[in-house]
């Protein structure tokens, strides 16, 4: 009677701790960008040195959101008010590139290709470079989100 009670209790407690070890997917770089983003701030690298200066970012005014979406299967949406009120939606696709480093994003035929500055699970900084070929100058554009 003691044994069976112990093999009972045994079972039971390897089928708690099975139940209790079930391991959260590996976070990684899809699984930090997949969801929605409100864009928080904008930066333009005014004085040209390369980097994100705090004099240099500029807090979006409260609002209408804009919103990006990035879905696990490489879709995405942007969503935008402009100034007269008007709503733009963007749907595009979108894929890592350069060792995680850059995110390219095809809207319309058109791709676009940002740095990516900074990724975790509530901040986003997605940086994209004009150039000036006359005088060889490149001006950094900052675009500033956070998880919604």
């Amino acid at each position: 009677m003691k044994i069976s009670l112990i093999i009972a209790v045994c079972i039971t407690g390897i089928i708690f701790l099975q139940a209790c070890s079930k391991r959260e997917p590996a976070e990684n770089a899809y699984t930090r960008i997949e969801g929605t983003w409100r864009l928080i701030a904008t930066a333009t690298d005014e004085n040209q040195n390369g980097l994100l200066d705090d004099a240099e970012i500029l807090a979006v005014p409260k609002g209408p959101a804009e919103l990006i979406k990035f879905n696990y299967d490489s879709t995405g949406n942007e969503h935008k008010v402009t100034s007269n009120g008007i709503v733009e939606d963007y749907f595009f696709t979108w894929q890592f590139e350069n060792t995680f480093h850059d995110l390219s994003r095809v809207i319309s035929g058109d791709t676009i290709l940002s740095h990516i500055d900074l990724l975790t699970n509530n901040s986003f900084y997605l940086r994209t470079d004009d150039s000036i070929f006359n005088n060889s100058i490149v001006i950094g554009h900052w675009n500033i989100y956070q998880k919604k």
